[in-house]
């Protein structure tokens, strides 16, 4: 079992010429509404992957859709629905398929101490915690899940280095893209063999490597032509963490890659990411 501590937010997706510049007044030529957040978006990428997921959040009545989504997918849910303001991302894609995007944590940060502990309630020595850096509480609930006996996969982002230098002693995968790898080396001051964990990063368009504590594993990654890369490094992380147990870490990251490479190839984000019978 998995138990995602996730954000649940409303991607609003803006379609732009390109990247606006400070001062500058830009039409958009799109938008839509997706269901969001990394947290969500880990969740539905696990369950599609084929695992079983809680997700732990909190969100306002605006993101039903968004559960509907999670429901959909067959993710259950710990979910505190009674906050007035829902998380937001404020994304612009422009025709090359990247994006920049604008968070608002809103009720993402309101999540309690107490719908931590029972979220976690039901938590074994075989299953796993998923975190990422759009929630508050990620070290408490690290903490109980550790307590636990469970294993604890990490997502460091939006990269923030205190962030990051708090929870790994309680981590036993981190997932970071490139650059945030290399935020990470220069905060911490010493290379990923030495952080006292697994390592997966992300290489976008080249792919992706992960460190098991004793050796590298690398993937490439099929060449696409991307629509929309909003989700991508969450689709891989989802894929990852729930196949690593039970194929292995090659096996792991050629689903991942396969899953991610997919779905930047449809609009949205959680929308996009494919099921497991989808993959070649």
């Amino acid at each position: 079992m998995f138990y995602n501590l996730g954000s649940i937010n409303l991607d609003l997706v803006y379609q732009v010429p390109h990247f606006p510049v400070p001062g500058e007044t830009l039409m958009s030529t799109d938008f839509r509404r997706y269901p969001g957040g990394k947290g969500l978006n880990q969740s539905v990428a696990m369950a599609r992957a084929g695992a079983s997921v809680v997700h732990i959040g909190a969100c306002g009545l605006d993101a039903d859709f968004c559960l509907q989504e999670l429901i959909d997918a067959g993710v259950e849910l710990a979910v505190d629905r009674t906050r007035p303001v829902s998380g937001q991302g404020v994304i612009y894609i422009d025709p090359t398929g990247e994006n920049q995007i604008v968070l608002l944590p809103a009720a993402n940060l309101e999540i309690t101490p107490q719908q931590v502990s029972q979220g976690l309630e039901s938590m074994g020595s075989n299953d796993w915690l998923v975190l990422q850096n759009e929630t508050n509480l990620q070290v408490e609930a690290a903490k109980q899940a550790r307590a636990l006996g469970a294993r604890v996969a990490y997502s460091a982002a939006p990269f923030e280095s205190h962030a990051l230098a708090e929870i790994l002693p309680y981590v036993d995968v981190v997932a970071m893209n490139q650059g945030e790898s290399e935020q990470a080396i220069q905060a911490l001051g010493s290379q990923p063999e030495q952080w006292g964990c697994q390592v997966l990063i992300t290489l976008g368009g080249q792919g992706a490597k992960f460190f098991d504590g004793q050796g590298w594993y690398e993937q490439s990654a099929p060449k696409v032509a991307p629509v929309d890369t909003t989700g991508a490094g969450d689709t891989f992380f989802g894929y990852f963490i729930a196949h690593l147990d039970q194929a292995g870490p090659q096996q792991a990251l050629k689903l991942a890659t396969q899953a991610s490479a997919l779905q930047i190839t449809r609009p949205g984000a959680a929308s996009a990411i494919p099921r497991l019978e989808e993959l070649a």
